[in-house]
């Protein structure tokens, strides 16, 4: 699973990288919102995870960008940050098409669970 973790903590990003390689996926990070929505604009990802407290260019900010695009229903965006938004936040990050919203610190065997579960195509037959 091809998948970009947009997060301005390098350390963060670069273990949960190597956790996640360890489970079969590879992994695009990116420290700045900006940047990351050109990476996921030009790219083709199973799998977004976002943190939302980021500066100059937050992750409501990146959300906002995809949807203004109109690509945001393509894709798989996992919320994963250190401080839950309120209860209507979140539903407001659904309703725009995030899948999900998840706290800080995660097992990596959950998120991968998560991952797993965001891309099974179900049967059509």
């Amino acid at each position: 699973m091809k998948i970009l973790h947009i997060d301005d903590n390098a350390t963060f990003t670069e273990v949960l990288s190597k956790l996640l390689e360890l489970h079969d996926h590879t992994c695009d990070v990116s420290n700045d919102g900006k940047e990351a929505l050109q990476m996921a604009l030009t790219n083709k990802y199973d799998a977004i995870i976002l943190d939302l407290d980021m500066p100059e260019f937050t992750g409501n900010d990146f959300i906002d960008e995809l949807v203004k695009v109109g690509v945001i229903s393509s894709q798989n965006i996992i919320v994963l940050t250190g401080l839950l938004p309120s209860e209507q936040e979140v539903q407001d990050m659904i309703s725009k098409g995030v899948k999900i919203c998840v706290e800080k610190p995660i097992s990596i065997e959950k998120l991968n669970d998560i991952l797993v579960s965001l891309t099974i195509k179900p049967s059509t037959s």
